[in-house]
């Protein structure tokens, strides 16, 4: 769904606009070129990338890997 949104708002929006809004993207995500962005499996990549070293980061500060989210029912 993020490859869509970005794919459409690169068709959409100018060059200039686009590109300001791409910032936080390309800072978070650590890509080298904004084009990647467009590129599912580059950015598919990055998202792991991320991902895997936000969830060692957590592990080693004692959260477990395998949770599930289990909401609860009030009333």
């Amino acid at each position: 769904m993020q490859h869509q949104g970005l794919t459409i708002s690169h068709q959409k929006m100018n060059a200039a606009m686009w590109t300001k809004r791409i910032e936080p993207y390309i800072l978070e995500l650590k890509v080298s070129d904004k084009s990647d962005l467009l590129d599912i499996e580059k950015l598919r990549k990055a998202y792991e990338a991320t991902i895997a070293s936000q969830i060692t980061l957590a592990a080693s500060q004692g959260f477990s890997a395998n949770w599930i989210y289990k909401p609860i029912s009030i009333g």
